[in-house]
Order: C-alpha cells, then sequence, then structure tokens
C-alpha cells in the first residue's frame, strides 16, 4: 500500500530528488520506483540498525544507493560512516534548526501568565524547564535524583513537559530522588512550550543519547542557557553547561550553578544561547540541502547524458 500511494504522489508531483527521512525502508522504495533520492540520518534509524537484524540488509542498500546521506550531527555522521561503510564525501552534516517566530525571547508579565497556565503557585520559584519524552533515555531518572540535592541548596520548580509513565520512571530509580517542587505537565502544545521557557531560568536535557537536541535549540531560542549532557549532537551548541550522563551530582551541580549567577553574568549567558541559537534557521538549512539537490541532479543528468 505505501508503495502505491508514493507511486501515486511522485507521479503526480514528479520531483527532481525526494528526501527520504530515516535510513530505512521508505528509502528502497523511491529507489524501486525510478527515483534519485537523499536520506536523513536521525540517529533513531542506526539504533533501529542495530537492535532490528532483520532490517540491515535492507538499510545497507537504501544507504548505499543514496544520492547523499545528510547527518543531522558530527556525532551522527560518524555512525553512518560506521555502520554503513560509506564515503566520507556522501555524508554530509547538516543540523536541524528551529522554529525562530514561535521561539523567541519576550516579554511576559510573568504573574498574568503562570496564573493563566495553572501555575501561580510557582511565582516566587525559578523555574528549570525539561522538554522530551518522559523516558530513560532522555533521563528523566538522573534529572530527578540531580532535584533532591538541587531542593536542598536552592530550591526551584522542575516543569516536566513531555509524554510518557513518570510513576513508572520513579519505580525503577535505584538511588534517592526526589519529586519536591517537580511539575508533570504532560505533552504541551508549543506555544504554550515557548512561554514556558520564557519565564524560566534555563532548561535541561539530561539524554544518555541523543542524535541532536532540538529541544535544547528551541529552549536556548529564547534566551535561555541549557544545561545537557555531552552525548551526540548536544556537544556541539549547548550553551549554559556540559555534564556527563548517569551522574545525577554533575548534573546539580551545574544547575545550581546557572541558578547561582550574578545577574550580569546570567544575563551573558542568556545572550550568548540566543546567538548560537540563531545560527540554527531554517533558511540556513534549506540553502544548504539546495546546494546538494543541484549537484545530485546535475550528476543523474551526466549519467543520462
Amino acid at each position: 500500500y505505501m508503495k502505491q500511494e508514493l507511486r501515486r504522489l511522485l507521479v503526480e508531483f514528479r520531483p527532481d530528488v525526494v528526501e527520504c527521512q530515516h535510513v530505512w525502508a521508505l528509502d528502497r522504495v523511491v529507489h524501486e520506483l525510478g527515483y534519485p533520492y537523499i536520506t536523513v540520518a536521525h540517529h533513531s534509524d542506526q539504533l533501529g540498525f542495530l537492535y532490528d537484524e532483520r532490517m540491515r540488509g535492507l538499510v545497507l542498500e537504501s544507504a548505499g544507493k543514496a544520492g547523499y546521506i545528510f547527518a543531522i550531527s558530527d556525532y551522527v555522521k560518524q555512525e553512518v560512516l560506521r555502520l554503513y561503510g560509506l564515503t566520507p564525501e556522501r555524508v554530509i552534516t547538516i543540523p536541524n534548526g528551529y522554529n525562530q517566530q514561535l521561539f523567541q525571547p519576550l516579554r511576559l508579565n510573568r504573574r498574568l501568565v503562570l496564573e493563566q497556565l495553572g501555575l501561580a503557585h510557582l511565582e516566587h520559584l525559578p523555574l528549570i524547564t525539561f522538554c522530551g519524552k518522559v523516558s530513560k533515555t532522555k533521563g528523566i531518572d538522573v534529572l530527578l535524583q540531580a532535584n533532591a540535592i538541587i531542593q536542598r541548596q536552592h530550591p526551584a520548580a522542575l516543569l516536566i513537559l513531555g509524554s510518557g509513565d513518570l510513576t513508572q520512571i520513579c519505580r525503577e530509580i535505584s538511588g534517592p530522588y526526589s519529586m519536591e517542587n517537580v511539575i508533570y505537565l504532560g505533552h504541551c502544545p508549543q506555544k504554550e512550550l515557548a512561554l514556558l521557557h520564557n519565564l524560566a531560568t534555563l532548561s535541561v536535557l539530561p539524554s544518555r543519547t541523543e542524535g541532536f537536541g532540538i529541544a535544547a535549540l528551541e529552549a536556548m531560542g529564547c534566551g535561555k542557557p541549557i544545561v545537557a549532557t555531552r552525548v551526540g549532537g548536544l556537544a556541539d551548541f549547548a550553551v549554559g553547561g556540559l555534564v556527563e550522563p548517569e551522574d545525577p551530582a554533575g548534573l546539580a551541580a551545574q544547575i545550581l550553578a546557572v541558578l547561582r549567577l550574578p545577574a550580569r553574568d546570567y544575563d551573558l549567558l542568556c545572550e550568548e544561547a540566543l546567538t548560537v541559537a540563531r545560527r540554527y534557521s531554517w533558511e540556513m538549512l534549506v540553502e544548504c540541502r539546495l546546494r546538494y539537490y543541484e549537484m545530485l541532479i546535475e550528476k543523474n543528468k551526466k549519467k543520462k547524458g
């Protein structure tokens, strides 16, 4: 069915190049239909390649026949080169971008916005945002362990924004942790997320593994520092502090360091975070991609000629 639908769309649209998301099954279908394609590697597909042996032959063929593979970070590029045996010139690092019209610094009435969001009781606490799937992959258990240290030294409200079973995560935590001042808001609309980032002092992303980490970039786009783990693409752009994964004490120490910054130093850190984030625009992504589309189109013309 997927092949039939894709054939219908391609015949109707008649693209010069198809961009496929993830090195997986769709690429193979596009190749069978006779269209040149570029594939974007996101890290989750490389994890799938490692865990699902049934797909490996198909994935290797998909990767091998792609005109180029766009990797969302240098970390993912190295994964792609290692797993698929491709030459480096065929794998291009093009990072993710974010919605700069939505995630930007805003002048807000803190008390009024908190009231509107049902969080008026947090008015006098600094806010820390976590945005992502509530899972051990995202390090939510490590964050709750770090929270036990943070609350003893500098009380702050930790806003958990994302879908998942927080209760189950708590059952699986082996060491001491704290739910004090933890507010689980679940999945959050993007406009509301931008408001909360703007009200926060910082954001945090303590992932065990991460291809890029767009949630960190969105917080930085609101002019807020991010404390993140030194994994995947996060190490390339995070401004605020990097810590090793699986280290609750180190994570707590870095969060506390940001919370305790003098006002002038904190403002400078926020400015740096915003400056770095603004380099990752959608316009930049389009310009980079277009160059490789044109190169692939030209290659195919020469083959046919």
